[in-house]
């Protein structure tokens, strides 16, 4: 079974995702990329999200699918806020809340998957983190 962690946990070095590094960090831009893939870009200021996979944003009591106009409306108006939490729940889903109470849900279930990555993130040296 696995156990959610937050950036607030502290982790072993080699057990430390380094997308808790957005914790504080303001999202720049998004992007997307259309295609078959229809991969979502999300660019902070310590890196990037690439979204692969289905995802979903909630705010306030309303949850929007990836794909729905509503969805991406939604992310283009987060822009501007920072990430207050990063909750990384290995095999399961990526939870990244905004600082207006907003919350984007990656899901990392095989089946939610484009391919072999739900998404991956960048840090601001490249250096590159699946899930």
């Amino acid at each position: 079974m696995s156990t959610p962690v937050s950036g607030t946990e502290r982790l072993a070095s080699e057990m430390h995702p380094r997308v808790l590094a957005l914790e504080g960090a303001r999202l720049s831009a998004v992007e997307f990329v259309g295609g078959s893939s229809k991969t979502t870009l999300l660019r902070f200021d310590q890196g990037r999200l690439e979204i692969l996979g289905r995802s979903a944003l909630r705010v306030g009591g309303r949850s929007m699918a990836s794909g729905e106009k509503a969805w991406g409306d939604g992310l283009l108006a987060r822009v501007g806020a920072r990430v207050a939490d990063v909750i990384v729940d290995p095999g399961r889903r990526l939870e990244f809340h905004f600082d207006d109470g907003s919350c984007l849900v990656v899901s990392l279930a095989p089946e939610d998957r484009a391919g072999p990555d739900a998404a991956a993130y960048f840090d601001e040296k490249w250096n590159y983190e699946p899930y």
